[in-house]
């Protein structure tokens, strides 16, 4: 299928998904040629469609093929065999190895980052030309006080306001259309889009109201808020042989007593104990 046909498999995908069947599409560009377009070409155009579909339909389909033919010149996994038997030409073009993205093809990557004062604070247009240059989709992230050291300072960290003075000077960001939601990032299009960034304004401009996650640590605590200071044991219930009914029941007791605001900007905020890399993130 082609970028033409994104419609036609939309409501594929929403048949599939009521009655419970899982779509797997095959991906052919349109207008390749095999005798005519070099393997950097073939893989460019196969790339290209990749994205672009994944990208529409990244919460609904997890794998993409490609069809057949293209397989020699693009998305494969390195000295893989063919389906008879015989090898693929691994030196060829892409398929002999760029990087690891080109072995497995293009995926919906997201890049997460913190800019500290006087460390990279400078580096913000790069990164954001970096990642449009890679499709990559990047989101800028408030520093929280989360880090292991318990050593935050607010007047340290790099605010969403010096974020977008940063980025502005070297493009122009305006609010993407569609509703933000529950999201934790603001979307923003780069000069006019396609291409976006995100900002995750956690400190300064927190969206608590509209927050629906909740997180479960490796070792079986269930943490309402992730600034939370308490949290609610599920590991012991669940390996004394508890039912499913009871556990649900002890997770929306966690719920309930979920705060209506993180506080960090109260005199009386207290950091959590655990790290962000102790609560998962």
């Amino acid at each position: 299928m082609g970028e033409d046909n994104a419609d036609s498999l939309a409501t594929l995908v929403d048949a599939g998904k009521a009655r419970g069947i899982e779509i797997l599409p095959v991906i052919t560009p349109a207008g390749m040629d095999l005798d005519k377009d070099s393997p950097q070409e073939l893989y460019g155009k196969s790339r290209k469609l990749a994205i672009a579909l994944g990208k529409r339909f990244k919460d609904d389909i997890r794998v993409w093929e490609l069809g057949n033919e293209m397989e020699t010149y693009a998305i494969i996994k390195p000295c893989e065999k063919r389906d008879d038997g015989t090898q693929y030409p691994c030196a060829w073009g892409p398929a002999g190895g760029t990087g690891a993205l080109d072995y497995y093809g293009p995926r919906w990557v997201k890049v997460s980052a913190v800019l500290l004062r006087c460390v990279n604070d400078d580096e913000a247009s790069d990164l954001l030309a970096w990642a449009i240059a890679h499709e990559y989709e990047l989101r800028f992230i408030e520093q929280m006080p989360l880090d292991a050291q318990h050593d935050w300072h607010r007047d340290q960290m790099v605010t969403a306001d010096e974020i977008f003075e940063r980025l502005g000077r070297d493009f122009t960001l305006t609010p993407a259309s569609e509703p933000r939601g529950s999201s934790p990032a603001e979307l923003f299009l780069v000069d006019g889009g396609p291409a976006t960034v995100g900002v995750i304004a956690s400190v300064t401009r927190p969206f608590c109201g509209d927050c629906d996650r909740v997180r479960l640590t490796a070792d079986g605590q269930v943490r309402n808020c992730l600034f939370a200071r308490e949290e609610s044991d599920l590991r012991s219930p669940l390996r004394a042989g508890a039912s499913d009914e009871e556990l649900a029941d002890r997770w929306l007791t966690a719920m309930a007593s979920k705060l209506p605001g993180h506080g960090i900007n109260d005199p009386t905020f207290l950091q959590p104990d655990r790290p962000m890399s102790a609560i998962g993130g």
